[in-house]
């Protein structure tokens, strides 16, 4: 039925017209919105660790920033679904960051928390990996 069928819904889908269909459009936009904005958001807001030690009256955190996308390659080469198909390969964006290490001690004098160490990455670091198909 599918195989009958396969032109009608792939012009449904990607050549009405000779323009993006609706559903295509939409996933399209979406899938870059989500690109472009959400994976920032998300790392930010669930890449962040906070460990305090009340005994030893220390803590840090650990966060990423500077986070970007870079699409499917193979190595500096761009790469394609059918080659990843093909090679049993997995067709992924990956997301780069860097990082950075914050330590703090409370001090007793004055009970105040003090910096002692702010230590930021000056590489990007992969964070994820998103397949993409």
């Amino acid at each position: 039925m599918i195989k009958k069928n396969y032109k009608t819904i792939f012009d449904a889908f990607f050549k009405r017209y000779k323009k993006l269909s609706i559903f295509s459009s939409h996933l399209i936009t979406s899938f870059n919105y989500f690109l472009n904005n959400d994976i920032e958001q998300i790392v930010k807001e669930y890449g962040t660790v906070n460990v305090e030690n009340n005994a030893k009256n220390i803590r840090g955190e650990f966060s990423f920033f500077n986070i970007r996308y870079t699409k499917p390659s193979n190595g500096n080469l761009p790469i394609y679904p059918n080659v990843c198909r093909n090679d049993d390969i997995t067709y992924a964006i990956t997301v780069w960051g860097q990082y950075k290490l914050s330590i703090n001690i409370l001090e007793y004098e004055n009970a105040k928390w003090k910096n002692i160490l702010d230590y930021k990455h000056k590489d990007p670091v992969i964070i994820m990996k998103i397949p993409d198909m």
